[in-house]
């Protein structure tokens, strides 16, 4: 299958709504969407090919008491990995639940409870979640309870507590909530609150298991794959304390130790076959059958984005996951000032636990130490140069030439992957493992400014500005790997409108600017260059219920791209009429 870049989507929605008493209603609401285009995804492009999705919805409202019933479904169509071409089977469901009630006491106290229920039930025909097939069912079940207090007219508090329960998880999550908004004058108001948010793993997480791709000129697949839930993955260790390796070149033999020793014989066999044919015979005389002195493993971990190897960080085991607690400190003021001009400033600072990585490879390769297994193979090195000496070659050339012989020996060998560090939970596997981890604790501080200035009844003009102090984490002893936020430091954007009502025009003119960023995400790492674009948008009411769109998306056809992988952008211009019956 080849990457086909023509877009296309089509969908629809309803909704009917019926009251059944003054009190009672109830809706119902049903849509389908349908879309063939290339999408990112943490192990790289799929190209979606009639890539369905459709849910029903349900609600059901009586003076104070709401509940709702949801069911979600996909459908992946045609779909297929570009990187292998295998298909996307994906025929999941996710069924949702909630109810909630408002009790209010006096003008003073209101109050807010209920729980929800979420049923995700994935089915891929084994395509996307292998052996976790059939066993990757997640339930989850929440609780929560919301006070909202009047302490004065002008001041206000507003506590909550939800608490949640996942059947993959050891522990229920806790998220508390505090606000107090002061409300200064009719049309401005200060707010300091506190919240703390989680994100659980996904299924995705728990239960992904495909082969993601091969790694060229090696015997390795690379396996995109879950954490097991009870156990993480552990790596064995030898009573040395140094992880065991499993080696495609020594099938049958189990876990080893990470020395070219534990795999000569494949290893020695290898190169004689990469020699040149003229000194095959003479190798197979002067190398060992056994190395006499040990050959320590170095170990380097692939680099999907460079599909290079990089010096591998210690081994660590993977614990089972956590959810990411994000909790965030934050200080507002909104208002209208002097009747023309609307401010907003939001400043915050947020520290995010357990971390959740991207897709990462935690499976090290194993190389043979080029110093070590070069004093290895001295002997060999004597060996060839005294048959050297013996077909009438000078003893000083001699010796020079099996120098460069065995030298070239082991620029060979040391560029085998010839073992890989792999987890106990993964019976004699040889694949390459990208996988999920928590990685410790970040903190950053951001700002969020926002201004609009009413000159008169037709003219406006607006400005915003964001900032975050931090878009990249180093890594270091407790965070193994880099960690890229995948957004920018800065971004601003300026607009002017000109609205006319009595015609019927509405239009505005906007610059948007975005400072370049790193990115890291799955497969995808790299940089998002810097980029400022110019749009227009433009509305004209044609009558009363009759409207004419037309809008342009960088003006001038600079092109950008807004994600590592994405494609790049350039002029994006649309046209629609649209009429109210």
């Amino acid at each position: 299958p080849g990457r086909d870049f023509n877009v296309e989507k089509i969908g629809g929605e309803g909704r009917l709504d019926y009251r059944l008493t003054d009190d009672l209603t109830a809706i119902m609401t049903a849509g389908y969407s349908r879309v063939s285009d290339i999408t990112l995804t943490g192990i790289g492009a799929m190209q979606t090919k009639n890539f369905g999705y459709s849910f029903w919805q349900g609600r059901l409202l009586y003076k104070n008491l709401f509940a709702q019933a949801v069911v979600n479904r996909i459908h992946t169509g045609s779909s297929y990995w570009l990187r292998t071409g295998m298909p996307v089977v994906d025929k999941s469901s996710v069924y949702a639940g909630q109810i909630q009630h408002e009790l209010a006491l006096g003008w003073r106290q209101r109050f807010t409870y209920g729980a929800d229920l979420v049923q995700t039930r994935p089915d891929s025909r084994g395509l996307i979640y292998g052996r976790y097939e059939y066993q990757n069912h997640i339930d989850e079940i929440g609780a929560f309870l919301q006070s909202e207090t009047k302490l004065s007219p002008k001041l206000d508090f507003i506590g909550a507590l939800r608490v949640d329960h996942h059947n993959r998880l050891q522990d229920n999550v806790f998220s508390p909530r505090a606000a107090l908004i002061y409300n200064w004058k009719a049309d401005q108001n200060l707010r300091l609150t506190y919240n703390r948010a989680f994100s659980t793993p996904t299924t995705n997480n728990l239960f992904l298991d495909l082969v993601a791709g091969n790694v060229p000129q090696t015997p390795y697949l690379l396996r995109a794959l879950g954490v097991p839930d009870k156990t993480g993955f552990t790596f064995r260790r030898g009573a040395d304390g140094r992880p065991q390796m499993i080696s495609p070149f020594m099938p049958g033999a189990g876990y080893l130790p990470p020395t070219a020793n534990a795999v000569w014989p494949a290893l020695r066999q290898m190169l004689l076959e990469r020699a040149p044919a003229n000194l095959q015979a003479l190798l197979n005389s002067a190398l060992p059958a056994e190395l006499d002195t040990e050959v320590n493993g170095d170990l380097r971990t692939l680099n999907p984005a460079t599909a290079g190897f990089d010096l591998a960080a210690e081994v660590k085991d993977l614990a089972p996951l956590k959810p990411t607690l994000t909790n965030t400190i934050e200080a507002g003021y909104k208002g209208l000032l002097r009747e023309k001009i609307f401010l907003a400033v939001d400043v915050y600072r947020t520290q995010v636990k357990a971390f959740g990585s991207p897709l990462v490879v935690e499976t090290p390769n194993v190389f043979a130490n080029s110093q070590q297994l070069t004093t290895a193979l001295q002997p060999a090195t004597t060996a060839i140069a005294n048959a050297l000496v013996e077909q009438g070659a000078p003893l000083e050339q001699a010796q020079a030439q099996a120098t460069t012989i065995i030298n070239g020996l082991v620029d060979t060998a040391t560029q085998i992957p010839f073992g890989v560090i792999s987890p106990q939970e993964i019976a004699n596997g040889t694949d390459l493992i990208l996988t999920y981890r928590n990685f410790g604790d970040i903190a950053f501080t951001g700002a969020d400014f926002s201004l609009i200035y009413q000159a008169n009844q037709n003219w406006k003009f607006g400005g915003n500005y964001s900032f975050v102090s931090h878009e990249f984490f180093p890594k270091n002893a407790a965070q193994p790997y880099d960690i890229a936020l995948n957004a920018p430091q800065h971004k601003f954007g300026l607009s002017v409108q000109y609205g006319n009502l009595p015609n019927g025009l509405d239009t505005e003119l906007r610059v948007r600017y975005v400072e370049g960023f790193p990115v890291n995400s799955g497969v995808y790492a790299g940089a998002v260059q810097t980029y400022t674009v110019l749009d227009l948008d433009c509305d004209y009411d044609l009558s009363h219920k009759t409207k004419f769109l037309f809008a342009v998306q960088n003006i001038f056809d600079r092109r950008y791209r807004e994600f590592t992988g994405a494609p790049l952008l350039g002029r994006l211009m649309i046209a629609r009429l649209s009429r109210r019956l």
